[in-house]
């Protein structure tokens, strides 16, 4: 029964346990312990510079078997910028499923996020948690669309389709798919366009937003503070690349690189930001990414966006081609004004990247 289950908020010493936790349900706990690690969840969750997470971890005889957490954010919504929180690490050990745990812990932190101010929660479940948060309120906004581009077809190949004639074809075929299909599209920029790795972001990125954030109805906010936090405080690696014209920065790119437990190395454009949402510079910078993660070995390249959004259309310029796969993004109000649910209902008012949820 659920009532032999201690529902509590953690401290940071459970990060272990939480980090465990996480390795047990995804199958493998020395890969997850690498990728979630203890150090992750300290960060994710008791160090955020917006305000302090709502997490519930469930207990019995000392042994972590259940954790719902939500993480604070900003957004931008018709010109007004609102708090509001991502739903995220939905997980129940696996010997403990069936009793609603999951469930008692969603309620219990969408409690505590209405008692904080959070205007909605919002989340991109998986297949096992999607379920659970349908049937508490949340409501489908649309979906997002993985675009990806391949960048060592061999590899990719020879994982995906080992053994099959597919790989047989061999060289010829690969140097076809990578000039012609997944080809590094590359753009002039104008002569004083510098694009330079950085190390951080600095006060000047307040600026680029606040004069690019206009542009979109719907936006999660990205200054400094949060922005360090997100890429650089991160106890993950993310690569920032910057345009600047004499020292004003005008764009960036943030990708973060990952092998993955099937071998391959992935990368991930986690957030893109251009001046004016300029497509030009919005490509050179996907190209700048390209070219990097061609140096680090990277087999796939990765992002998420909404179908049609500027982002969609400047990745699909720069030869990244769309899945079949579709993901979830789901949305529950809590003091949201209908105008301005009616606003995030338009997948057209959005600006979305992969790094404004905690998949990578």
């Amino acid at each position: 029964m659920t009532d032999d289950y201690a529902m509590e908020a953690p401290k940071e010493e459970d990060a272990e346990a939480i980090s465990h936790l996480r390795g047990v349900v995804g199958g493998n706990v020395a890969y997850y312990r690498g990728y979630t690690s203890p150090e992750y969840y300290r960060w994710k969750y008791f160090s955020s510079p917006i305000h302090r997470s709502c997490v519930r971890i469930a207990r019995e005889n000392d042994v972590l078997t259940g954790i719902v957490g939500a993480t604070f954010k900003r957004i931008t919504v018709g010109g007004r910028t609102l708090p509001c929180a991502e739903l995220g690490d939905l997980l129940t050990h696996p010997e403990h499923r069936g009793k609603k745990i999951c469930t008692r812990l969603v309620l219990e932190v969408l409690e505590q996020l209405r008692r904080e101010g959070a205007q909605f929660s919002y989340g991109t479940p998986n297949e096992n948690s999607y379920p659970v948060v349908a049937k508490l309120g949340f409501e489908d906004l649309f979906y997002l669309r993985p675009l990806v581009k391949v960048l060592n077809i061999k590899n990719w190949w020879k994982k995906k389709y080992e053994g099959r004639a597919l790989v047989r074809l061999g060289a010829p075929v690969n140097k076809v798919l990578t000039r012609v299909v997944f080809r590094n599209a590359r753009v002039a920029l104008p002569s004083d366009v510098v694009l330079s790795k950085v190390p951080s972001f600095d006060e000047r990125v307040n600026d680029l937003w606040k004069s690019t954030s206009g542009s979109h109805q719907v936006a999660f906010s990205r200054d400094q503070a949060y922005l360090n936090w997100r890429y650089v405080e991160a106890p993950r690696e993310y690569v920032i690349h910057a345009a600047t014209i004499q020292e004003k920065l005008i764009g960036y790119i943030v990708t973060h690189i990952h092998k993955r437990m099937d071998g391959l190395v992935y990368a991930y454009i986690a957030d893109l930001v251009a001046r004016d949402c300029d497509l030009t510079l919005m490509r050179a910078l996907a190209s700048k990414s390209v070219d990097y993660c061609g140096t680090e070995g990277v087999d796939l390249l990765y992002a998420w966006v909404v179908d049609g959004s500027v982002l969609c259309k400047a990745l699909r310029k720069a030869s990244f081609k769309p899945t079949r796969r579709k993901l979830y993004f789901v949305v529950r109000p809590e003091t949201l004004e209908a105008g301005d649910l009616a606003r995030m209902r338009n997948p057209d008012n959005w600006y979305f990247a992969m790094g404004d949820t905690d998949g990578i």
